[in-house]
């Protein structure tokens, strides 16, 4: 979910449903010369798990593994139903022994050694270069799955690949049916151009991974300036602007105002987390519209579908989009 502060919500889920719904959209995310393997086991237990949580889990593992891939190889997601007997809980005495349902994801890349691994989940921890990581996603990964009594294991050697295994706890006795506990997808895009104003680099790097994912382009700004900057750079259309309603420096509606008057054809969204906000209900119609945090990615991505139908019929390319405000940029003629 995208939000600094996460209302958990959780329902008796399908992991599989998930896997099979966000398929698309991992795909965009890695590179052609990245095969990507899906091995779902049918009649996969249920577990109690918000389904936000549960993609950002999948989410932040798949880029994590691709980013394992800097020359190609293969990544597989893989669900099972296991039982985990009495010594499971021994390495880790909040995960007691039981049904689980395995959630693993594999990738064939660089690998890690052991201090590595030993440091692995540790917020801001990371192995990639300045400016390629926030060092976040498997310390939220890990966030989750305790959240959620689980528990999460990695097994990696140099050279080889690494292996994360995530196990959540099997529901006994489901509220919801199997029927009942569908989950809903997210759309596919057709490269509508969407600049994304969030001063919260975990937050903005997420919402650009994902929309990217969807096969968006993708402009980021950290601050008003910085989209103020596009937005006078760009002579392309810029499709939708998403903001956060409370920015540093100027507000998303004064923002909005700004990137309009040079772009008339650009649709806002709002995000706000909250109670108190800046956007009165006059201020919305069919081209400005509001989000509020905690959102999806599937949720994201079905706001925007809806503000944006017109490219739907389009031919969707899934091929990478690019991301990097320069490569936009060159695209566009600035």
């Amino acid at each position: 979910m995208f939000s600094r502060q996460q209302i958990i919500q959780p329902v008796a889920l399908d992991i599989n449903q998930i896997v099979s719904n966000t398929g698309k959209m991992l795909r965009r995310l890695i590179k052609e010369n990245i095969g990507l393997d899906v091995i779902l086991e049918p009649n996969l237990d249920l577990v109690s798990a918000d389904p936000g949580q549960i993609e950002q889990v999948i989410l932040n593992l798949v880029v994590n593994a691709r980013d394992a891939l800097p020359k190609g190889g293969k990544l597989t997601i893989q669900t099972r139903n296991v039982r985990m007997e009495n010594d499971f809980g021994q390495a880790g005495a909040s995960t007691l022994p039981g049904r689980f349902v395995l959630l693993e994801v594999t990738d064939t890349g660089t690998g890690m050694d052991q201090e590595t691994q030993t440091h692995i989940f540790e917020p801001f921890f990371t192995t990639k270069a300045v400016g390629k990581g926030t060092g976040l996603g498997l310390a939220t990964v890990y966030g989750i799955v305790k959240q959620n009594n689980g528990r999460i294991e990695v097994k990696s050697m140099v050279g080889r690949g690494s292996s994360f295994k995530v196990y959540l706890p099997a529901v006994k006795h489901a509220v919801l049916t199997r029927t009942s506990a569908k989950y809903t997808g997210s759309p596919n895009f057709s490269e509508e151009t969407i600049l994304v104003a969030e001063d919260a680099k975990p937050l903005r790097d997420l919402i650009c991974e994902v929309l990217s994912g969807y096969g968006c382009t993708v402009l980021t700004a950290c601050n008003v300036e910085e989209a103020l900057q596009i937005g006078r750079g760009r002579k392309a259309t810029i499709d939708l602007l998403l903001t956060d309603v409370v920015m540093p420096g100027m507000n998303g509606t004064a923002l909005a105002n700004e990137i309009r008057s040079l772009h008339p054809e650009t649709k806002v969204l709002y995000m706000t987390g909250h109670s108190g906000t800046f956007i009165r209900a006059d201020m919305l119609n069919q081209d400005v519209s509001l989000i509020r945090k905690p959102f999806t990615p599937g949720e994201l991505g079905r706001k925007i579908r809806k503000m944006l139908p017109g490219k739907l019929g389009e031919s969707s390319r899934a091929g990478a989009c690019p991301k990097e405000n320069a490569a936009a940029q060159r695209e566009s003629g600035a």
